[in-house]
């Protein structure tokens, strides 16, 4: 449902069209406001919104002395790539349109109105200090939480309001600090969820077919802005992807052959072999038949067990390692380390029986028996895994990022386009 919104800004008239969840969020009275939204379901470009608003009273308020405002991303890459361009392009075309200075991580406003600090919040402590007239945290629930701390002390003088947005993401500090507070009824705090299609512009087809390709826990965050403790086991259906018995890769003849790789030592040293074909439905499969598991064994000894004409992703934090079965013959790259990204792709070929695993890798399958998530009743719980009991099942996590380098680029491409 579209209603017609707010769109009024200083010395003119700007109409934005919103949906239900965003009206609700941008006019309910509370001090301290929670948008808590599915990918894609316009959570971002509200925060630009709100904070024209805010402009807008902060200059009554002050009467027409500078004002401060901050914007804060969780990072410094979240900050430069989505939320300060969001930011910047949603005041484009308004009586508040500005001046970005991002060397300066300032937003100079208009009519001598003040200023707007472009922050990434990867140090918490450097967003002390001084008092500031509102303040918009961006994907907040992936933002340590002295970040939330740090801002309430920024704005407890003046009493400033403070708008939170978010993808859900487990039962961290968003939940236990915030939610819990607005579900106890304190007239202070506001929350409003909604899923990604409750935008008009996301589309349902890509809504259910996401949705299908991961587990109900996270389709759930991701998609439909809940609240979700992500305990249990992170892979529970992996045992689904085994075949009866051992297929001898040779039958798949030119299919690509691929592995990923866990360095260890103490710890177990992990390598998975596998090929990569196209079925008869046209889809890519990956099938995983070799596995070496092993401890406290050398590197050269490793290199020259592994299968040869294989395109091995390995752990990116040791380059050393790398070289050393580089130099061996074999040919090395670097994986993309992102833990929950790479149990979502890991996740998406399990749910979309595009993974395969033979009953020889024994030590994935009982690794996937035991790697879960964290189970705590009342301490602060986010959404990664327990980092145990997972040495094959990060080489399988480095060996799909790997392969699906392309289409999970396209995918953060696809989530960006949208405003988050």
């Amino acid at each position: 449902m579209l209603e017609p919104v707010w769109g009024q800004t200083i010395g003119g008239c700007t109409t934005f069209r919103l949906h239900a969840g965003q009206w609700d969020v941008l006019n309910h009275p509370a001090r301290f406001k929670l948008a808590c939204a599915g990918t894609g379901g316009g959570k971002t470009v509200l925060g630009p919104l709100w904070a024209m608003r805010e402009i807008k009273a902060a200059r009554d308020r002050l009467n027409g002395k500078p004002q401060t405002g901050f914007v804060v991303a969780p990072t410094y890459p979240v900050l430069a790539r989505a939320t300060a361009p969001t930011f910047v392009d949603l005041l484009r075309g308004t009586d508040l349109e500005g001046r970005h200075v991002p060397s300066d991580n300032l937003y100079y406003l208009p009519h001598n109105l003040g200023s707007v600090w472009l922050l990434g919040a990867d140090r918490p402590g450097g967003l002390e200090g001084g008092q500031i007239d509102w303040a918009w945290i961006d994907e907040a629930a992936q933002c340590k939480r002295e970040v939330w701390f740090a801002i309430r002390r920024r704005t407890g003088l003046k009493q400033s309001p403070i708008l939170l947005t978010t993808t859900p993401y487990g039962m961290n500090w968003v939940y236990h600090i915030f939610y819990k507070r607005f579900l106890s009824g304190d007239p202070d705090f506001y929350v409003r969820q909604w899923p990604s299609i409750e935008n008009p512009s996301y589309s349902r087809a890509e809504y259910d077919s996401a949705k299908a390709a991961m587990s109900p826990q996270r389709a759930a965050m991701m998609y439909d802005g809940e609240f979700m403790r992500m305990a249990g086991l992170v892979y529970p259906d992996l045992a689904d992807c085994v075949l009866p018995e051992h297929i001898d890769p040779a039958q798949y003849g030119e299919a690509q052959k691929v592995g990923g790789i866990d360095w260890g030592w103490q710890n177990q040293f992990c390598a998975l072999g596998a090929v990569l074909f196209v079925n008869e439905d046209g889809e890519d499969v990956l099938y995983v038949h070799y596995e070496r598991y092993k401890r406290e064994t050398g590197l050269a000894e490793h290199a020259e067990a592994l299968p040869e004409n294989h395109v091995w992703w390995c752990d990116p934090s040791l380059p050393s390692n790398a070289n050393e079965v580089r130099r061996a013959g074999h040919t090395v790259r670097k994986a993309d380390n992102s833990i929950m990204l790479g149990v979502d792709a890991v996740s998406a070929r399990i749910y979309t029986r595009r993974l395969v695993i033979s009953p020889h890798c024994r030590a994935l399958l009982a690794e996937a028996e035991l790697y879960r998530y964290p189970e705590k009743d009342d301490e602060l719980v986010g959404e990664k895994p327990i980092d145990e009991n997972n040495h094959a099942l990060d080489a399988l996590r480095y060996l799909v990022m790997g392969v699906d380098k392309r289409k999970i680029a396209a995918q953060r491409e696809t989530a960006h386009a949208a405003t988050a």
